[in-house]
Order: structure tokens, then C-alpha cells, then sequence
């Protein structure tokens, strides 16, 4: 059964590989603490991603086995100094947040990542924070796994 930290990394693996012109690509231990200020500071490396464990959600089996419904964040990071509309449709070349999402979307959902879990399938999308050149949103997927007691 794997481990959070293991559906951490493999989807981070799963992004690293399938979109290669983020910049910033990690799990949101090197994120918490920081307010809005510092997060738009990164500016210099964005697109970023980070990945969240937000939460599981357990279920007993009358054989003994107990299923993890378990839920991930992934949070864009998005920068473009041509303002509002740029940060979320893309301008000058550079992807807007919203097609971030969508690529996020597209390389996570229906994937194992090469370990034994139900597939991704992604659950909501939400703005978190923004200014007119700076904009983060998170994607949330689910899985589960089953284990023994």
C-alpha cells in the first residue's frame, strides 16, 4: 500500500514529466508559512506547482481491509506582468493559470503514476489569492487505496 509521501512524489513525478515548462515543481512543505507577498515574490520561477496531502478519508471493510479515499492539492502559481487578463488567459507567449489548470487536469487525470492506487480523477478548482499579474489556483484530485488492517 502506498504511502502518502509516495502518491506525493509520483505525482510529482507524473507532472515533472508531462509539463516540462513549469519552473518550480515541489511539494507544499516548502510553501507553508509564506503569505502572499512572499509567494509572489517567486516570481522569477513561476509557473510553479506545488503539491498538498489536504486530506483522507478512511473505510473499514468487513474483511479487514481499510480503504484511504485521499485527496491532493495541486496549486498553480501563475505571473504575467501584462496584467489581469494575461495572468489568467496567457499573453506573450506565456500559458495563462487557467491553462495551467487545464494541463494539470489532462496529465493527472485517470493516472496511477506507476503505483498502486485507483486512478486520479479530479474533484474541484478553486481561486486562492491574486493580484493583477500574480494568481494562485489549486486543482484537487482523488484516489484511493486499500490496505490491510
Amino acid at each position: 500500500m502506498p504511502t502518502v509521501a509516495d502518491v506525493e512524489q509520483a505525482i510529482i513525478g507524473r507532472l515533472s514529466s508531462e509539463l516540462p515548462y513549469i519552473r518550480t515543481l515541489g511539494s507544499i512543505s516548502e510553501f507553508l508559512g509564506r503569505d502572499i507577498d512572499a509567494i509572489e515574490e517567486m516570481a522569477p520561477i513561476c509557473p510553479a506547482l506545488f503539491v498538498i496531502y489536504e486530506r483522507g478519508k478512511y473505510s473499514q471493510k468487513i474483511s479487514g481491509c481499510q480503504d484511504r479515499e485521499m485527496f491532493f492539492g495541486v496549486i498553480a502559481a501563475v505571473r504575467n506582468l501584462r496584467g489581469d487578463s494575461a495572468v489568467r488567459h496567457g499573453a506573450g507567449g506565456e500559458r495563462g493559470v487557467y491553462q495551467v489548470l487545464e494541463d494539470i487536469r489532462v496529465a493527472l487525470s485517470g493516472q496511477s503514476c506507476g503505483i498502486d492506487m485507483e486512478p486520479l480523477s479530479p474533484v474541484s478548482e478553486e481561486a486562492m489569492a491574486g493580484s493583477s499579474d500574480f494568481a494562485l489556483y489549486q486543482i484537487l484530485f482523488k484516489t484511493r487505496c486499500r490496505f490491510a488492517a
